[in-house]
């Protein structure tokens, strides 16, 4: 059986950390621009012709993303990587992150103190001199750590002077008991599943808690003079959004898969939506899922390794692994993806395995889980990154807090 673990973004190739120097930056920064109402599209349904699966494109804004078997004793299947280098800002002390998680359900780059090799970056403070660290809760754990700032290239793209959380839980017994009660502490690769994690959701702020800490402890904030943001909107250019893609696999998963991320939308030949269905979301980046029978809040979250919504009785559960769906055969399921006004609808069909059938060496597989996703005995339907599959997802990312938001696929 595969070994999961995931994020469940709040709304978790190989390679090794490299030293080096900034490349070049010569992008220029030109405005965020998207055709349609304004700056942004109108809500539409799909065009009939609109395929939307998986074709491999190329350019300055396409990352490669990887994957890592169900065996590996310290990252996870079903779960998006990438590489990411770190600078610190304005010089060219620099050094390249592997195996950074790519989270479409939550927001903010945090990459492992441990990654950094030793580069120093300038944390951040209150005007009293206090550190200002944050307290990142996801679906059933949390990370904390300082605020700090960085150069970052993803890619072909660059983000001057960023705001990332250090995850450095180094010293666990000064994390305040309002942070650490939140979950389990992640404070090492393999316990997170990853040297960090971007997330690049539509929002434009992360949702965390922060602290002004001093040699005496700290003291949680109602509001911070800095945050955590978006790192895709601090590009030079290509922030208004991305999109992912998993190339096709077999119903029982694949040994080796690869998917691309791609930045902007409609800013490049190779990041159109032309025909796709536009659904705006709510003020949360929320849509709502009707399987048939009933509606629920959703989300589309790369960060969860698998789909997960309540169990019906429809879909048989595993004997075993009472957590996990296990029909007799790979099915097809059937959803309607609704935007968050409900003004527009995306019929969707994906497969979905038996979990007892899929072997531990697949570092892709499309299974889902039942339950509560959050713990907290809510009804919520999520897409996780087996929605990838085949399919080409459009998230666009607010350029303030005030944006409006939108899913195309």
């Amino acid at each position: 059986m595969l070994a999961m673990v995931f994020l469940a973004g709040c709304g978790g190739g190989n390679g090794s950390d490299e030293s080096g120097s900034a490349p070049a930056n010569t992008g220029s920064a030109p405005a965020s621009t998207i055709p349609g109402a304004g700056q942004y599209p109108p809500a539409a349904s799909a065009n009939p012709t609109y395929i939307g699966t998986y074709a491999a494109v190329a350019g300055n804004n396409v990352v490669p993303v990887y994957f890592e078997s169900g065996n590996s004793p310290t990252y996870n299947s079903n779960i998006p990587y990438i590489d990411v280098q770190i600078c610190v800002p304005g010089t060219s002390q620099c050094v390249r992150v592997d195996h950074v998680q790519v989270d479409s359900g939550s927001t903010g780059l945090r990459i492992m103190k441990s990654a950094l090799n030793g580069l120093t970056l300038p944390l951040q403070a209150n005007t009293s001199g206090a550190q200002i660290s944050e307290c990142m809760a996801y679906a059933t754990s949390e990370v904390w750590g300082p605020v700090a700032r960085s150069d970052v290239y993803v890619g072909g793209e660059f983000g001057g002077n960023q705001t990332l959380q250090v995850i450095d839980d180094s010293d666990s017994a000064s994390v305040p008991a309002s942070c650490s009660s939140q979950g389990a502490l992640t404070d090492t690769t393999s316990s997170f599943g990853g040297k960090g994690i971007i997330g690049i959701n539509q929002l434009f702020s992360d949702g965390g808690s922060y602290y002004a800490c001093t040699g005496t402890g700290c003291s949680q904030l109602d509001s911070s003079p800095v945050t955590v943001t978006n790192p895709v909107a601090g590009f030079a250019q290509d922030n208004n959004g991305v999109s992912i893609q998993i190339q096709p696999i077999s119903d029982l998963g694949a040994t080796s898969a690869s998917g691309q991320l791609i930045f902007g939308i409609n800013t490049a030949s190779n990041n159109r939506i032309a025909g796709a269905a536009i659904l705006y979301t709510d003020k949360n980046g929320d849509l709502s899922v009707n399987t048939g029978t009933r509606t629920m809040p959703g989300f589309i979250d790369s960060g969860t390794a698998s789909y997960f919504f309540p169990d019906d009785g429809s879909i048989p559960i595993c004997s075993d692994n009472r957590n996990w769906y296990c029909p007799p055969s790979p099915i097809s399921v059937n959803v309607d993806v609704i935007a968050g006004d409900a003004s527009v609808d995306r019929p969707s069909s994906y497969r979905l395995s038996s979990y007892d059938s899929i072997s531990a060496d697949m570092e892709v597989a499309p299974t889902g889980e039942s339950g509560s996703v959050f713990n907290d005995g809510a009804s919520w339907y999520v897409l996780g990154l087996p929605f990838y599959i085949n399919r080409r997802v459009y998230g666009s990312i607010q350029q303030s807090d005030s944006d409006p938001m939108y899913y195309a696929f």
